[in-house]
């Protein structure tokens, strides 16, 4: 009787903990390139009737679904290539995959490597692909493109190899070649590396000039040497720049190679161009200044170099072997006192750029008869032209606004002058013991506020209203 009772009770046990056991089930097929995301460790033969089922198409870059059938009906995959369902039956999915054909177009200059056979307009995906770029004669790379990307740093041994991934499009282009043959004297600047024989069209050339004896740069000849044909260039560019530690001045010349070129240069020795140890840099503005050393250059004509912005205060004071400068027109500022004394200096070519001339500029400049003084100055200083006993014309232009004191004080030939309407200040004994000048012609139609009571103490008639 126990044993009977100890039966029925495993029994009921048994049911109790198997509740599934009376559950309907079904069996799962899936195809290539399908896999189950959950339920995990599911066993396909008998899955639980409503179990919900979460399948991935495995499919890969550059393919396509074609066919999603599942008991051979058509159905789609969601996003992510997910596919969700609750089996019911027995169930069979299968994906049939098409492989993604691209394209693949190349311009002239370009040729495939490999694959040998290939058909530009069905590549399977993931193709590896070699082209070849054909440079034409005394040519070369102007560009390299890939889709519209410059791949010029891909290129090996005049080759590109992908994998191609999508529909790619490649061009190249090509520029002409051209030689430079550089006369004495001569050296490239920039760009720093290149085969004078092999320069590409479009480069941008800057040649250095070096000053034989400080001698100036006459000109530049660029001949072209195919035809002949010579250009005569008179736009003297010159550099102060720090090479190798050391400061240097020389002339430069920039061009675009556009044919075959030769170079060279001619120098007027009878101009001067003062070395590097006469510029100094200012540490806060960058400008270039000439310094009072160089009132010990022996040179008789000098030229200002057009990277100087200022002739420094006593730059040339007492320079007795100068004879003519010639400023250019960087030149902004001529400093105090900066051709004081220069008692041979007969002859000065004052460039529009300069807005100031400070005070006892050209003061004791003896042999000076005339000076031509460009639209743009605005202040002249003190004593300017003070006891330049030989001057006997001076112009002031309409942008002058200030005459300083004494600024033609002991002007002894000094016999005409023109002061315009845009003159508000004259300073004390402006034009004190100046013999010749027997008027002064006056634009304004009365004397201004700002003119000091003594600017003209000799009493020289004065002309007003007068129109230059």
């Amino acid at each position: 009787m126990k044993k009977k009772i100890l039966y029925f009770i495993i029994c009921f046990i048994f049911i109790s903990c198997n509740p599934n056991s009376d559950v309907e089930t079904f069996k799962l097929f899936l195809g290539e390139d399908l896999a189950i995301i959950n339920p995990r460790n599911l066993n396909t033969n008998s899955i639980p009737k409503d179990t919900e089922i979460t399948i991935i198409a495995l499919i890969k870059k550059g393919e396509k679904v074609k066919h999603f059938t599942v008991n051979e009906e058509e159905k789609a995959l969601k996003e992510n290539n997910i596919f969700k369902f609750t089996i019911t039956e027995d169930v069979i999915i299968k994906i049939e995959l098409e492989e993604k054909k691209l394209e693949l177009n190349i311009s002239e200059g370009l040729s495939i490597v490999y694959p040998k056979e290939l058909n530009k307009e069905s590549i399977p995906w993931g193709t590896h692909i070699c082209v070849k770029i054909s440079i034409p004669e005394n040519q070369a790379i102007n560009e390299f493109k890939v889709n519209g990307i410059d791949k010029y740093n891909s290129i090996e041994e005049n080759k590109y190899s992908f994998d191609i991934e999508k529909d790619t499009n490649i061009s190249v282009s090509f520029l002409k070649l051209f030689s430079l043959t550089l006369g004495e004297n001569l050296s490239i600047l920039r760009p720093t590396e290149v085969d004078l024989e092999k320069i590409k069209e479009g480069t941008n050339i800057d040649i250095k000039a070096i000053l034989i004896d400080n001698s100036a740069i006459e000109n530049f000849i660029l001949k072209d040497t195919t035809t002949n044909e010579e250009i005569i260039n008179l736009d003297i560019q010159y550099k102060y720049e720090k090479i190798n530690e050391t400061y240097d001045v020389f002339a430069q010349k920039s061009f675009v190679m556009d044919k075959n070129y030769s170079i060279s240069v001619n120098y007027n020795t009878n101009l001067k161009v003062l070395p590097a140890n006469y510029y100094e840099i200012d540490d806060f503005s960058d400008k270039i200044s000439i310094t009072p050393q160089a009132q010990n250059n022996s040179y008789s004509n000098i030229l200002i170099p057009n990277f100087v912005e200022f002739i420094g205060d006593r730059a040339f004071k007492e320079c007795n072997s100068l004879e003519s400068i010639e400023i250019t027109t960087s030149v902004e500022t001529i400093g105090n006192q900066a051709f004081f004394g220069c008692e041979n200096l007969s002859s000065i070519i004052i460039p529009n750029s300069i807005k100031n001339i400070g005070y006892g500029a050209f003061q004791y400049c003896n042999i000076l008869t005339s000076i031509n003084l460009p639209t743009g100055i605005k202040v002249i200083g003190y004593s300017a032209f003070s006891f330049c006993t030989n001057l006997d014309s001076i112009n002031i232009p309409n942008t002058v606004t200030s005459l300083g004191e004494y600024i033609f004080y002991e002007c002894e030939n000094l016999n005409s002058i023109f002061i315009p309407e845009s003159v508000i200040s004259v300073g004390y004994y402006a034009f004190k013991n100046c013999p010749n000048l027997t008027k002064i012609n006056i634009q304004a139609k009365e004397i201004p506020s700002g003119w000091n009571s003594e600017w003209n103490p000799d009493g020289i008639n004065v002309n007003f209203n007068i129109q230059e």
